[in-house]
């Protein structure tokens, strides 16, 4: 953490010695530090081609040796957000994100829950969890999430929403609306390849998470990784996309 707030500050020191401006704005209209957070599933993504990684038909999907997935569960071992995280930041919270990851404070959970190879159709539910010994819990209630399966490979057929679990922030999560998710699952099942996780950071929820002593949404316009989504069509966008790669490894939970 100090590793973080270190970079932090000076990133932000070498920007305001640029010019910028410290005036910041992009938090969103009536968005105020300190309201809650509210992850909605309920939002549209505006761009509903952005990981189907089951629908480009120039991939070889492969195939599955596992008859039926129900049951399997996968820990997030690797996550690496590429937008709208970029440069030294980006690279410098990457960093301290899967130093997390390795150490058992950050820990999301894909549960299969339904696998019916007919329909091509598999659930899941996907949400933070903790360590029990060698298994894992949900340490909330889990959001479901239905897939459409081709082969090895799987996408989202509506948008869900995630908390991803982090003591970098306060409230120590980063709320991820409209999430899509896709990857390809290992021909055995025990892991998860060339993941995506695309969705948004509003602007509402980015004013009310604090990291590293500032305002996220202030220190995202700070460090100029302006908002790029217009959620309340007003025509200035006032929310961020937020993709990340992923890999997952298959774990146990706890019965």
């Amino acid at each position: 953490m100090l590793r973080l707030c270190t970079a932090l500050v000076l990133v932000t020191s070498l920007l305001v010695g640029c010019g910028l401006d410290e005036t910041y704005t992009g938090m969103g209209e009536g968005a105020l530090p300190g309201d809650p957070l509210n992850p909605d599933d309920s939002i549209e993504c505006p761009s509903c081609e952005c990981n189907c990684a089951g629908g480009d038909s120039t991939v070889d999907a492969g195939e599955l040796d596992v008859e039926d997935l129900t049951g399997t569960a996968w820990r997030i071992e690797e996550m690496a957000f590429s937008a709208p995280l970029t440069g030294f930041f980006g690279d410098e919270l990457n960093s301290v994100i899967a130093e997390e990851i390795d150490a058992g404070n950050i820990n999301v959970i894909l549960h299969v829950t339904g696998d019916d190879r007919e329909a091509q159709t598999l659930i899941l539910e996907v949400g933070a969890a903790v360590a029990a010994s060698d298994q894992y819990n949900f340490s909330e209630d889990p959001a479901a999430m239905v897939c459409v399966l081709t082969g090895q490979l799987f996408t989202t057929d509506e948008a869900g929403a995630l908390a991803v679990p982090t003591d970098l922030m306060d409230p120590p999560m980063l709320p991820i609306s409209a999430l899509l998710l896709s990857g390809r699952i290992a021909a055995d099942g025990t892991e998860i390849t060339e993941g995506v996780l695309d969705g948004i950071l509003t602007g509402e929820d980015a004013a009310g998470i604090e990291i590293a002593g500032g305002v996220l949404g202030d220190m995202l316009v700070s460090l100029e990784m302006l908002p790029d989504i217009d959620l309340d069509d007003d025509g200035t966008p006032e929310s961020w996309r937020f993709v990340g790669d992923f890999t997952a490894t298959q774990v146990e939970l706890e019965n």
